[in-house]
């Protein structure tokens, strides 16, 4: 296998973050089924109205901004300055700025970046934003996320299963966005467990494609039985997995792992 590329994560959010937030911008129709779902998952595990959110790897706001107009007080943290203006500017155009608060932080540092008082009812990792570093990093993540959790307090964990990409291999895939394109060329490494994927960003012009940026990413993908330990590793209970935030049940060809674990 070649070398990894551990600076693509600054190379996606930051040097090129501009091309990735027309992906995140375009989710737009799955954000409320996915907002629907955490606030039944709130309910269900009696997570209350007022809880303080920290919703980990935030992007642009999608989650946290709706969470708040809900009545939640949540802290959004991100590598992306890109993403963190674009979340506050959406924050305070949608009223919810005392509730939905952002900061540019690299959440492999969360450790240091928050304060001692800071503790938190519930905790996001939403979108597969993890597994970028690999699994001993990922452990060392969720157990300092853990520290900053209440009592009793939630995890939501949201990746993509491992076990769905063997069974349906994509090797090409071409997103459309506007006048973006991103062609896509991956594979999943079955001796590492990990995927690699080639990523190129492609505009339209007069005279067809041009190559905007290209990039390598790798990331660690799971299975839910190797989820599970890593979250147990890490110092949490584990207590349930949904397969789709319709809260449908977790199955070994779900597309997403939605895991829920307790501090």
């Amino acid at each position: 296998m070649n070398k990894r590329n551990v600076d693509w994560p600054q190379q996606l959010f930051i040097k090129h973050g501009n091309l990735f937030l027309k992906l995140l911008e375009n989710r737009t129709d799955s954000t409320k089924l996915e907002v629907d779902g955490l606030v039944r998952i709130f309910e269900e595990f009696n997570v209350p109205k007022n809880a303080r959110i920290l919703d980990v790897s935030c992007g642009i706001g999608r989650h946290s901004i709706p969470l708040a107009e809900r009545g939640y007080d949540v802290l959004g943290l991100d590598l992306s300055p890109l993403f963190i203006a674009k979340a506050n500017a959406t924050a305070k155009a949608r009223k919810t700025s005392s509730r939905a608060k952002f900061r540019v932080e690299d959440v492999r540092e969360i450790a240091s970046v928050l304060r001692r008082q800071d503790f938190f009812n519930a905790i996001l990792n939403l979108w597969g934003s993890h597994g970028y570093y690999g699994e001993e990093e990922d452990v060392r993540m969720f157990s300092a996320l853990r520290n900053r959790a209440k009592r009793s307090g939630l995890l939501v964990d949201d990746v993509v299963n491992r076990d769905y990409l063997v069974a349906n291999p994509q090797a090409k895939t071409v997103d459309i966005v506007g006048d973006l394109e991103l062609h896509e060329r991956r594979k999943f490494d079955p001796e590492t467990l990990w995927n690699e994927s080639n990523w190129s960003f492609y505009t339209k012009t007069g005279q067809g494609l041009k190559l905007e940026a290209k990039l390598r990413i790798h990331h660690r993908v799971y299975s839910l039985h190797e989820l599970r330990a890593l979250l147990e590793r890490a110092g949490w209970r584990y207590v349930k997995s949904y397969g789709e935030f319709d809260l449908a049940p977790f199955k070994p060809n779900s597309k997403r792992i939605i895991t829920c674990c307790r501090a």
